[in-house]
């Protein structure tokens, strides 16, 4: 049984190529490290203010949360109801790589079978 959680909040590994647009309409490029459906976090140190992320074919209006050395994280906002449908079909149907989230916590059951049970790791190695 899945326990509930936030799913607005999963992040995803993108990795892919993405365009930064200010507000006076200068472009830059820059690379997406991880998108859920809140934000992204791009590798490039932002100053803040608002910005337009143009990635994976989609550009959302965004907004500079915080920056820190080289990456940084952005908030969407005004997010139309399309664009939100084609954010969730993109990371929850297309995508081949789980959620953070999803590998932390399969990360630590196993974690916790080993210490809860450690005699049953030892029944199956002999």
């Amino acid at each position: 049984m899945e326990l509930p959680y936030r799913r607005s909040e999963e992040r995803f590994a993108i990795l892919a190529p993405g365009v930064l647009i200010s507000e006076s309409g200068e472009e830059i490029g820059c690379r997406v490290l991880e998108m859920s459906l809140l934000g992204a976090k791009v590798d490039f140190a932002m100053p803040p203010g608002r910005w337009r992320l143009r990635a994976e074919g989609e550009t959302l209006e965004t907004e500079t949360i915080w920056s820190f050395a080289d990456n940084s994280a952005l908030r969407f906002v005004k997010m139309s109801g399309e664009q939100r449908g084609r954010l969730i079909a993109r990371l929850y149907v297309t995508n081949r790589t789980p959620p953070f989230i999803i590998r932390y916590l399969l990360l630590t059951h196993r974690v916790l079978q080993r210490l809860v049970h450690p005699y049953r790791l030892c029944l199956v190695l002999e």
